[in-house]
């Protein structure tokens, strides 16, 4: 195509020359014919001029061609060649779109790093408020420590006297969950006493609020401070490890103690323990290859029947002493006993938060199955639970009425005598002990520790508000559900 081009456009110009020889031909002829000799001589010179001019504008012509021709060559590119120069481009643009997109990346990560480490010196920050508020208790310092307190309900001597005889403090396991952090606590007391808590605490800036604080363990003395070497011997107390390897001898936790040989609770030789797989369990509770170990601060007891491969720990609580649930394949266990007829597959606890002070408490004193409900263990006869529910924490012992769509019951007995359809809390308080009472009624009683309240009125009985310990009728004024005698109930305030 493009020869053609090239040969169209040379023709032309050939035409062109040879128009104009052809009229200078004419004209020459022409003066011939009149005889002119000088117009032909000038004729002839004029020839060589435009000759002359004919050579110059065809040298001008090729230079022009050769324009064109390169021109041509610039515009007109084969379709292979403006494919792979297309094809290219958008490699190019693919390829800064990919380096664009790995700088944004980098960008991107280096941005979340800075917001971690951000954070993470936040958290930090956060942990050290806590630490740094029970290391304040243990120095003594409850002043300084009261005031990083937030949302507190109690007053400043009542906060004091939780910690007069404290000797050290221990934080542990500090987890954060959400605004939350989850933590141990270890109180050791002057009489070398230990108390373990899990405590759930927010951190507000220098400020840390108390969410929940629940007592787990109860380490009743300091082991280490409780064995002596006395005449080659070690002695717990008074009393002597017979047979002992004192090289050997190790202190473990909850009042087990080991050298290469036996295994001792406190200072007692746990006969037929493999001291090559002994291990000391959460709570009470300890195993070696061939059985589970229960042991409190006064027994220890060997459980018969217990699969040691599904064996777990359910929970281990402080209520009138320090108690623990626990199960395998086959059954379930309060302690060291298995509770008859618990189905371990669908064994649950029914946990019941006191509100005490500025703490959530929590018990375990009532477990069921999709059979029964339990009490400590034990089976409470009749009680349904589908529908049984824990109303409130009353006694020393933090016993409680209960109720189901059939009975109310107290301290896992049926109250036949109470109305099932009006029995309500009236108000719960915290008593001169320390623990936490509540009032009850019916349409015919108002109770106070499972005994009905005699002369009081349900209809007009009521609470103040401002002390739950002291309440009034249309009759009396009471304080811890007794009649304060001579009180007018009309003009009384606590």
């Amino acid at each position: 195509m493009k020869k053609i081009i090239i040969l169209i456009i040379i023709g032309l110009i050939s035409l062109n020359l040879n128009g104009c020889i052809q009229e200078n031909n004419d004209k020459e002829e022409k003066n011939k014919e009149e005889g002119k000799f000088e117009e032909e001589k000038k004729n002839e010179n004029l020839k060589e001029m435009n000759e002359n001019e004919e050579y110059e504008k065809s040298i001008k012509d090729n230079e022009k061609i050769e324009s064109i021709e390169k021109e041509i060559e610039t515009k007109t590119e084969k379709p292979e060649e403006k494919i792979s120069q297309y094809t290219e481009k958008i490699e190019n643009s693919e390829k800064e779109n990919q380096e664009e997109k790995e700088i944004k990346k980098k960008e991107e990560e280096s941005l979340k790093i800075q917001e971690k480490k951000i954070q993470k010196s936040d958290d930090n920050l956060e942990e050290e408020v806590i630490k740094e508020y029970y290391n304040l208790i243990e120095k003594g310092k409850l002043e300084k420590a009261f005031e990083m307190r937030l949302n507190s309900n109690i007053d400043l001597e009542t906060f004091k006297s939780w910690y007069k005889e404290l000797e050290s403090t221990e934080v542990k396991n500090i987890k954060q969950d959400d605004e939350k952090y989850n933590f141990n606590v270890i109180l050791e007391f002057k009489d070398k006493t230990k108390e373990k808590y899990e405590v759930v605490s927010k951190v507000k800036g220098d400020k840390i609020e108390n969410i929940s604080s629940e007592k787990i363990s109860i380490l009743y003395k300091d082991l280490a401070s409780s064995y002596h070497i006395e005449d080659g011997n070690i002695y717990y107390g008074r009393n002597k490890l017979e047979g002992v390897d004192i090289e050997s001898f190790e202190i473990l936790e909850t009042g087990y103690v080991k050298d290469k040989n036996n295994i001792f609770h406190y200072s007692k030789k746990l006969e037929g323990v493999d001291p090559n797989t002994f291990e000391v369990l959460d709570g009470l509770y300890a195993k070696d290859n061939s059985n589970v170990y229960f042991g409190n601060h006064r027994s220890i007891y060997k459980m018969d029947g217990v699969d040691i491969e599904s064996f777990v720990i359910v929970k281990c609580f402080f209520s009138k002493g320090f108690d623990c649930y626990a199960k395998d394949k086959n059954n379930v266990y309060f302690n060291a006993e298995k509770i008859r007829g618990a189905d371990p597959n669908t064994f649950e606890l029914i946990k019941y938060i006191e509100n005490v002070k500025d703490y959530e408490i929590k018990y375990y004193i009532y477990t069921k199955d999709k059979n029964n409900i339990y009490r400590y263990g034990e089976k409470i006869e009749g009680a349904d639970p589908e529908t049984f529910f824990v109303m409130g924490l009353i006694g020393f012992y933090n016993d409680t009425y209960t109720k189901d769509k059939n009975n109310i019951y107290y301290y896992g007995e049926k109250k036949e005598q109470i109305d099932l359809e009006s029995f309500e809390i009236i108000g719960c308080f915290e008593t001169q002990f320390g623990n936490s009472d509540c009032m009850f009624k019916d349409k015919n009683n108002v109770y106070y520790r499972g005994e009905k309240i005699i002369g009081s009125d349900p209809e007009t009985f009521e609470v103040f508000e401002e002390d739950t310990s002291y309440a009034k009728d249309k009759n009396n004024v009471y304080k811890y559900g007794k009649i304060l005698e001579g009180e007018n109930p009309e003009t009384f305030e606590p």
